[in-house]
């Protein structure tokens, strides 16, 4: 290093607060330890900035250097690289002018942090048409940037390096093209990593010397935008002992490709001239340096029914591949089991791996809920009843009283992983109007409506009401089932007014009130059975007597659904009524 000074003087400032080196950056939330370059973000500084210009060459800067490569006198100082720090409030106010023939720009945020470098880097020389200078065929003007690393790199590890860019709107100081704005940065640019932190410096002014440097990491024809902060990614195998890090060019480039950037004097008549530089602007931030086994990817556990996408954790356009399948974009296991995932990190030419555990068939797809249907619709169809991502016959099935089940399959998993059942109701528990045993004289007869049902008295005539006692055998089929619904003798009485109340509100919270769903009656009752179902129809109490029915200690509040066959004494016998209706359940 002391070589280094030997050459370029230094600019020191106060000892504000400690510069710390930093060790850890995170990148898209996801935390990457032992960043290897000094002060990455460019944040840490010693006081901030009097001058927001610091372009004095060979400067060191909160462990960052650079400075002009090259001598021609005054030619150096005119161009160089700036360092931007948010705490200055001049460089927060608006457009900075600078002076002589450099750029007029608007600084911008950092990408992170407060702290940012305005890179150049000098092309040479260019042809003056209007008095014929012609470049020096020896010599050439480069700025760089560099980076005392925090450790030595080891050899034969791989490392990632990687820092931020964003390009420059630029606008030469001229009065002839006013107005205009060029993007001034090549889509070139390399890093190298040396031991000797002498190997770029002044001393190495000719082409030849720069042009035998073979850098680590090149980039080419990059997208360079002005109004965001692109990632610039790569590798490299170490060969040991690397101690810095320089970011410039070092391409023989052509003259003609920077021709919209060269810096122009005006003199004193009027006339606008060539001064004679071709000049890259470049902001860069957000500098990170790792060994490649440092970025770790989890292995997953996954079920065999989603779709899988692999999120990349840093945002370095990592792409998880297995086969010829990009998981990036989403994939379907081909089944259950193990399956290695290789993780290609295209800039650095270069695979890592980890594993996602597909879980078996029967450990994550959804339950099979069974199914209560009332013979209601003619048909039914299983395939309606079941989740989409399991197989079942699709077909029409006869909605008639029994219990039906169906093999579910799934494309991925051989046999069957579940079973769906379907139970369709008998008639009682589906319709209100059964059974037809006790009829009152005076009332009309209620059938389940359709013309699927019919019923069979033997001949007997069936009036549109009741008027006379009688006993009439009979038998009530399902025409579509092919099924008996009921049979039996059915008798036709003379009712009397006996009120029977069943409350439709309940609330068993031990306050005394209503503790019980019950049934009050002045009848003399011969038998009783009531029935308490859920919403889907599953019976869930049946009880003999009507006082303390039902406490409902076991559900949840909601709606549930009673039915009632009550036997009381009549005139000339008994009398079997049945009642349905709602009860709700609160607490």
């Amino acid at each position: 290093m002391s070589h280094f000074f030997k050459y370029f003087p230094i600019i020191k400032y106060t000892l504000l607060t400690a510069v710390c080196t930093l060790l850890l950056i995170s990148v898209s939330g996801q935390a990457i330890e032992n960043n290897l370059i000094s002060n990455p973000s460019l944040d840490e500084v010693e006081s901030c900035p009097d001058n927001p210009f610091y372009f004095a060459n060979g400067t060191i800067v909160n462990d960052w250097w650079y400075w002009l490569l090259g001598s021609r006198g005054g030619s150096q100082g005119l161009v160089s690289n700036i360092y931007f720090n948010m705490c200055n409030e001049d460089i927060m106010n608006g457009t900075l002018n600078s002076f002589g023939a450099s750029a007029n720009f608007k600084p911008i945020s950092p990408r992170s942090g407060s702290g940012y470098f305005f890179i150049t880097s000098k092309s040479g020389e260019v042809p003056d048409h209007d008095f014929g200078l012609r470049p020096s065929l020896d010599t050439i003007d480069r700025n760089f940037l560099k980076n005392h690393l925090t450790a030595p790199l080891e050899e034969g590890k791989t490392y990632l390096f990687f820092f931020y860019q964003r390009g420059v709107r630029w606008m030469p100081n001229y009065t002839s093209d006013i107005g205009k704005i060029n993007n001034c940065a090549s889509s070139e640019l390399a890093s190298f990593f040396s031991v000797d932190s002498n190997l770029i410096n002044s001393a190495s002014t000719t082409r030849r010397d720069l042009f035998s440097i073979d850098p680590q990491i090149e980039w080419e024809s990059y997208t360079i935008d002005t109004n965001e902060w692109t990632l610039m990614v790569g590798c490299f195998t170490a060969e040991g002992g690397e101690q810095f890090m320089t970011l410039g060019r070092f391409n023989q480039e052509s003259e003609s490709d920077l021709e919209d950037c060269q810096d122009y004097f005006l003199e004193n008549n009027g006339d606008s001239i060539f001064f004679g530089t071709q000049t890259e602007r470049l902001f860069v931030d957000d500098f990170g340096l790792y060994d490649l086994e440092t970025f770790t990817f989890e292995d997953k556990e996954h079920c065999l029914l989603d779709s899988f996408y692999f999120e990349d954790p840093y945002e370095m356009g990592f792409l998880a591949v297995y086969e010829d399948d990009t998981l990036n974009q989403g994939w379907v296991a081909p089944g259950p089991g193990t399956y290695e995932i290789d993780v290609i990190i295209g800039h650095c030419k270069a695979t890592m791996s980890f594993e996602i555990d597909v879980s078996p068939c029967q450990s994550c797809l959804p339950e099979i809920q069974p199914v209560a249907l009332c013979p209601e619709v003619e048909y039914f169809n299983p395939s309606d009843y079941v989740d989409v991502s399991f197989q079942v016959p699709d077909t029409l099935i006869k909605a008639c009283p029994g219990i039906y089940e169906f093999p579910a399959l799934h494309p991925h998993c051989s046999g069957p992983v579940g079973v769906l059942e379907i139970q369709v109701r008998n008639y009682l528990s589906c319709y209100d109007e059964l059974p037809l045993t006790i009829q009152c004289i005076g009332t009309e007869l209620d059938l389940p409506e359709g013309d699927r049902f019919f019923l069979d008295v033997g001949g007997y005539p069936i009036p549109s009401r009741w008027q006379e006692p009688a006993e009439i055998p009979f038998q009530f089929f399902d025409d579509f089932c092919e099924t008996e619904v009921e049979s039996g003798t059915m008798r036709v009485i003379k009712c009397e007014d006996c009120d029977i109340y069943i409350p439709n509100v309940f609330s068993p919270n031990g306050d005394g009130i209503n503790d019980y769903f019950e049934i009050s009656t002045a009848c003399d009752v011969q038998s009783a059975q009531v029935q308490i179902f859920d919403r889907q129809g599953r019976l869930i109490r049946e009880s003999r007597q009507l006082d303390r029915i039902w406490d409902g200690r076991q559900e949840q509040p909601g709606v549930y659904i009673y039915r009632a066959q009550i036997e009381h004494t009549v005139a000339e016998g008994t009398q079997l009524r049945n009642l349905s209706g709602s009860l709700t359940l609160v607490r």
